[in-house]
């Protein structure tokens, strides 16, 4: 079983003088999945059974000589035409061809192993480990993706993005990457290093407030002024299909 990690934190038993009232937050608190190393190798095996359950439709690889084979397999091609797909976001095909777009652009992060967990799980555990990615994050993959699938007409105004973390600074290093323009939305609570990011990448930076709303306002007000292609943070085929597994 393959599984794509940034960072894996594990976190103690609550200590301090005042157990009960800590115990009785944490009732009311409760997240939905533990964070000790048991319930996590739990969590992981159920997944690994789910993921071994699922069946694929048949596919092929991407390339160039058989794209249009490939759109057909994924119900993307209807008599040599080209038709749109609401179903999914991605599938196992739409997969392969970002990872051959992609392929110039990031690392080949390392797939790590830990005996502790396997002993836990009962399985046979890895860790794709994207902490050493571009960027120091996975999202480079879903943003280099999104932007190298524009044609040169779309690029030509540079591409915009809200984020607050990581994509935004994806976003900011895939257009410099492509050589083109990014805007980036940043809420101003927003953590220094993640600026830092996108400015060091050659994002252009418009402030916003905390909400969601004030971010996607003034997204769309940039885009007005700019006429760049909107690649949203998650709401966004392309940045979906990028592949985990290279």
């Amino acid at each position: 079983m393959l599984l794509a990690v940034s960072l894996v934190f594990f976190v103690g038993p609550v200590r301090g003088r005042r157990k009960k009232k800590a115990a009785s937050h944490q009732k009311k608190h409760r997240p939905r999945a533990s964070s000790s190393p048991r319930a996590l190798a739990t969590f992981l095996s159920a997944s690994h059974r789910t993921f071994l359950a699922a069946k694929p439709p048949p596919t092929l690889d991407f390339t160039p000589e058989n794209h249009d084979r490939c759109l057909s397999l994924r119900g993307l091609m209807d008599n040599g035409k080209q038709v749109k797909n609401d179903n999914y976001a991605a599938d196992i095909a739409s997969i392969r061809e970002a990872r051959v777009r992609i392929a110039p652009y990031i690392h080949e992060t390392p797939v790590l192993t830990s005996k502790s967990l396997d002993s836990i799980a009962s399985k046979r555990l890895y860790f794709k480990c994207e902490c050493f990615q571009k960027g120091g994050a996975f999202k480079i993959r879903g943003a280099s993706n999104a932007i190298f699938s524009l044609s040169d007409d779309q690029a030509a105004k540079g591409v915009l993005t809200h984020s607050s973390g990581n994509h935004a600074a994806a976003v900011a290093l895939a257009a410099k990457l492509r050589g083109i323009l990014a805007y980036v939305v940043i809420p101003k609570n927003a953590p220094k290093c993640k600026v830092e990011n996108v400015k060091r990448y050659g994002g252009q930076i418009f402030w916003s407030e905390s909400t969601i709303q004030s971010r996607e306002s003034i997204t769309e007000k940039v885009q007005q002024d700019t006429g760049a292609i909107l690649v949203h943070p998650f709401n966004n085929r392309f940045t979906i299909r990028f592949c985990i597994c290279h």
